[in-house]
């Protein structure tokens, strides 16, 4: 029972930590942020009160209960959640990710001091090691949830206040579990009087480990974020690497019933492939039409018009999917004869080439995805 709400409580911390990492384009579009900024929302935001908490934090565990103190920083990852949702000023966020980092690593130093005193050392890293996997299994947990409710939230420029508001809600779970916890008896035979400058004076005797530790830890924290175009660049070189070893055709949709955007989908893949096209347009506002045609994995290309930046951002990530932003003006058969020109001056088909052409009707309205033309290029 203890074992499983320490495991909890770790699993919480590592969950509160990397709530915003799903959420953090979402953030930086509806904020107006920068990548350097939201670099330091996940960097040195929650290594600074690792840095400089941790030996605070480390005499308080050992003078008083953790048990109590463990509830108190299962509150400040709720809190620094919370304040995370509802902050728009850059500074509040700051300070709402360090409530969360010194929550977090205050977590884990009671519960390793816990540990210790619920396990004898034969069992001691074996338990340590499970409360350990419950960081990675929050980290998991909540990229799962968060990436699930950011797709439910759409364009929204609050969603992710509101996802983020959803993700808060198990931090109030393992809160109050924390409550049926009960303090061990203490089994370490020093003393636990000794004043903050004797700690760092024996630190110091370290130093040539602890002070790399503490800037690298710094410096690690702080290049989160700091470079998405490399970090995509060397995901796109693993998957063309990947791809050729992997078994091609329509991906199998989720268990549930299928659409008329589905159906549509599928004839337009089916139209292109025997039509002998070049590529598929589509004309999409979130990013569905897209999606499903990208599902059925042609082997042409797929270029996707839409009028909004979050959705052409999501769009790069298809499979198969050129995103491109424009306005969805006039009327269907102005677009599509819109098209016509924008893809020959691109290059990507010539005049006699055949295109089809995905979408709904009517375009500059909100259509779902409801038609599918094959389109001779060139032709007016």
């Amino acid at each position: 029972m203890q074992l499983a709400l320490l495991t909890l409580a770790a699993t919480a911390g590592a969950y509160a930590r990397t709530a915003v990492s799903p959420l953090q384009e979402m953030m930086r579009v509806a904020l107006s942020l920068s990548d350097t900024q939201m670099a330091l929302l996940q960097g040195p935001a929650m290594a600074l009160p690792v840095v400089l908490g941790a030996i605070p934090v480390g005499f308080v565990v050992d003078r008083h209960s953790r048990v109590r103190l463990l509830f108190v920083f299962a509150l400040l990852n709720l809190a620094g959640t919370l304040l995370t949702a509802v902050a728009s000023a850059f500074a509040l966020l700051l300070f709402a990710r360090a409530l969360v980092g010194l929550g977090v690593i205050s977590t884990w130093i009671a519960a390793a001091s816990l540990l210790s005193d619920l396990f004898i050392p034969a069992r001691r890293g074996r338990a340590t090691m499970i409360v350990a996997v419950g960081q990675y299994a929050g980290m998991a947990i909540v990229f799962a949830l968060g990436g699930t409710l950011a797709g439910m939230a759409g364009t929204s420029p609050s969603g992710w206040r509101c996802v983020l508001l959803w993700l808060s809600a198990p931090l109030l779970l393992v809160m109050l579990s924390l409550l049926l916890m009960s303090e061990p008896r203490r089994s370490e035979a020093g003393s636990t009087n000794a004043s903050v400058r004797q700690a760092l004076r024996e630190l110091m005797q370290y130093r040539a480990v602890v002070l790399p530790v503490f800037v690298g830890l710094v410096l690690a924290e702080t290049a989160v974020g700091k470079y998405p175009v490399e970090a995509v660049q060397v995901m796109a070189r693993i998957a063309c690497e990947s791809e050729p070893f992997c078994k091609h055709g329509p991906f199998e949709y989720h268990n549930g019933p299928r659409t008329h955007a589905h159906a549509v989908a599928s004839a337009a893949h089916i139209l292109a492939r025997e039509a002998g096209a070049h590529l598929i347009a589509a004309f999409t506002r979130t990013g569905t039409s897209a999606h499903l045609i990208s599902k059925e994995r042609p082997v042409m290309p797929v270029v996707a018009y839409t009028p909004f930046e979050q959705v052409y951002r999501r769009l790069a990530l298809w499979w198969g999917v050129m995103p491109r932003r424009s306005e969805l003006l006039g009327t269907t058969e102005q677009l599509i004869a819109w098209v016509d020109e924008q893809l020959q001056e691109e290059g990507l088909v010539h005049r006699g080439d055949e295109a089809v052409i995905m979408g709904g009707m009517p375009v500059a309205g909100r259509a779902r995805t409801n038609f599918v033309k094959l389109q001779h290029i060139g032709d007016d």
